[in-house]
């Protein structure tokens, strides 16, 4: 049987498996971040943010945590499947928007005001865990 030219090969990302991937990746950041949060709230008193742009600071809730390991996960498996799926050379192109992306996050905990010091460095840790696990797990390992 010929294929035709207009035909595109089977992507070596099926959603399903890449979806499944990006859930395992999110639940290891969790972990991870999870530790991070208590371990590091022991240490320094609690994680104090302003949940809002402007607000007071208050302790950041573990759920927080949580919701901000998984979904990004999940949110970024869906752009591997497509940049795998539609752009040349995709995986690639993902892994430097991924790593592009976690590095611009850095600015969430540091601009603004909108943690302590103490808190702002366990938030930026936990941004370098989720980037990390996502292109390790997402293509590394999946690859």
């Amino acid at each position: 049987m010929t294929t035709s030219t207009l035909s595109s090969p089977p992507s070596s990302y099926p959603l399903g498996q890449t979806l499944l991937n990006a859930l395992i990746a999110g639940v290891i950041a969790t972990v991870i971040n999870l530790l991070i949060f208590f371990i590091g709230s022991a240490l320094i008193g609690g994680v104090q943010a302003a949940m809002t742009p402007g607000a007071a600071f208050e302790p950041l809730p573990f759920p927080a945590v949580i919701a901000s390991s998984i979904l990004p996960m999940l949110l970024a498996g869906c752009g591997l499947w497509v940049a795998a799926k539609f752009i040349p050379r995709g995986v690639l192109v993902w892994q430097i928007t991924a790593v592009v992306l976690t590095l611009l996050s850095l600015g969430g905990p540091f601009g603004g005001q909108i943690a302590t010091t103490s808190g702002a460095i366990l938030l930026a840790s936990m941004h370098l865990v989720v980037g990390g696990i996502m292109v390790w797990f997402l293509t590394l390992r999946q690859g």
